[in-house]
């Protein structure tokens, strides 16, 4: 997105923002646009980072748990806004290898829960965990 573009879209959600009576932050959410998935993205990799802890310690139950509960991927419409935003399009094909659907919402739900979950965890990541079960900075810090 040129810097052109982005301004008009951000002027864009200011205005809806005004009609709706809350903040741009708010419009942008309500519309399923990229930059508000990717904060998204960010914000659930830092939540995961800080709270799995809460979770026996394990850093994939914490993942798990709250992508199972975002709204990319539980609300239908969103979930196809997951798609179209994600870098990991194919994750449930590639994690899965196939799948049996009974509708296309559950297609596409289920898409978006692995699509979100493998974007999420590319974030984790570049955030310095290492793949392991807890955050790598805090196993030293584990009582043996």
């Amino acid at each position: 997105m040129t810097k052109f573009n982005a301004s008009i879209q951000d002027e864009g959600l200011k205005r809806i923002a005004g009609q709706m009576g809350g903040s741009s932050r708010q419009a942008q959410e309500e519309s399923g646009d990229y930059r508000s998935y990717w904060d998204n993205v960010e914000e659930t990799a830092q939540w995961v980072k800080d709270n799995y802890k809460d979770y026996g310690g394990n850093v994939h139950d914490a993942l798990n748990e709250s992508v199972e509960s975002d709204r990319w991927v539980f609300i239908t419409w969103k979930a196809h806004k997951t798609m179209e935003h994600t870098a990991n399009e194919d994750a449930l094909w590639d994690q899965m290898g196939s799948m049996e659907a009974d509708s296309w919402s559950q297609v596409v739900t289920q898409a978006a829960f692995f699509a979100l979950s493998q974007d999420i965890t590319d974030k984790m990541f570049e955030m310095g965990w290492d793949g392991g079960e807890s955050w790598g900075e805090d196993d030293e810090d584990e009582e043996y």
